[in-house]
């Protein structure tokens, strides 16, 4: 089955028509990101965690989790074409339940699409979109798809266009895009033709905080035709690399990721640490510091994150112990305790 032809029927609608029309609230899969109907792209710097946060959001909906990124989701059945091996999504996707509605398409074709084929081979979805009930089709990355020079909008068009009946069946649209060589303004990350941007509905950009190159917080920027797609977003990946966690605070903007490591470890822990025993069970995941620049974090943040026990002696060695959370967020709203003491 083909494309539906591109000179279909008119469907005029009243003006008196128009609010029955627009009265049903929107059905948001990932609120505020991913709506039915609805074209989603994220667009940041490769190997930057675009795949990541894709696969930790279907991790997330497929074992039964309410929210990701704390924003509520819903569970359907999705559809992925991707250039990756499926074994690196299952990697990502860790132990779903065999019967989980999750389907892969892996590199469909040899050569870049011609425009004709690439609308052909989406309408030869449809009859499986429709019958398996699918509310979300992923596309990662989508240059492998677009057929000419992605500079053109009319090529990025004759890619963009034969969505349309996807949309109208309800399935949300998850466009996976790379960046331009040259760091683009506002709303302009994405590579190729601005027609892009000016077509999908949802716009997000992915950047690593402070373009530090180690980090693993990431910063969301959304440019929506929905006010419930929130305009900011830092997130942080957890040292597994399996889940995310939302840094809403100002405490949580005032650490480093070193600082963050040295929180999560002391709070693990429960009781207070020397350096060299907080270095002992650095991730290994993680860059390992030097002994001087975790002495020099712990100092800077000397009562507000964590405070120091001991004399800074041979026999009586300084050891630090997290502040709670809640005490911690209060010192910086009143900038109590920044800087520490002189050791």
């Amino acid at each position: 089955m083909g494309m539906p032809n591109t000179l279909v029927e008119p469907r005029i609608v009243a003006f008196a028509d128009w609010s029955e029309e627009t009265a049903a609230e929107r059905e948001w899969v990932w609120h505020g990101f991913l709506a039915r109907g609805q074209i989603t792209e994220t667009t940041s710097l490769w190997k930057c965690g675009k795949s990541t946060l894709v696969g930790l959001f279907l991790r997330a909906m497929f074992t039964g989790q309410s929210e990701f990124l704390g924003l509520p989701l819903v569970r359907t059945p999705t559809l992925i074409i991707s250039e990756e091996d499926l074994d690196q999504w299952r990697d990502r996707l860790g132990d779903l339940p065999r019967d989980t509605p999750l389907f892969a398409i892996n590199r469909p074709f040899y050569l870049r699409p011609t425009a004709e084929q690439w609308a052909g081979y989406l309408g030869r979805l449809l009859p499986f979109i429709r019958s398996a009930g699918i509310g979300l089709l992923i596309v990662d990355p989508i240059a492998n798809f677009i057929s000419g020079n992605e500079n053109d909008s009319g090529a990025m068009l004759d890619f963009l266009m034969p969505f349309t009946p996807l949309r109208n069946l309800g399935c949300a649209i998850w466009l996976q895009h790379h960046p331009r060589k040259a760091d683009g303004t506002e709303g302009r990350a994405g590579r190729g033709s601005s027609a892009l941007p000016a077509y999908v509905d949802i716009l997000v950009e992915m950047r690593r905080k402070d373009g530090e190159a180690g980090s693993r917080v990431r910063t969301l920027r959304g440019y929506s035709r929905h006010k419930e797609t929130p305009q900011s977003m830092l997130i942080e990946l957890n040292l597994d690399g399996d889940g995310y966690r939302v840094l809403q605070s100002p405490a949580d903007a005032q650490l480093s990721d070193m600082g963050r490591i040295v929180q999560s470890l002391l709070e693990q822990k429960r009781e207070s640490m020397t350096v060299p025993e907080i270095l002992s069970v650095w991730p290994k995941t993680a860059l390992h510091p030097q002994v001087r620049s975790l002495h020099n974090l712990l100092k800077q943040h000397l009562g507000v994150f964590w405070k120091r026990e001991g004399d800074g002696t041979r026999a009586s060695q300084y050891r630090y112990i997290a502040i709670p959370k809640k005490q911690a967020e209060e010192r910086v709203d009143t900038d109590q305790g920044v800087g520490g003491d002189d050791e």
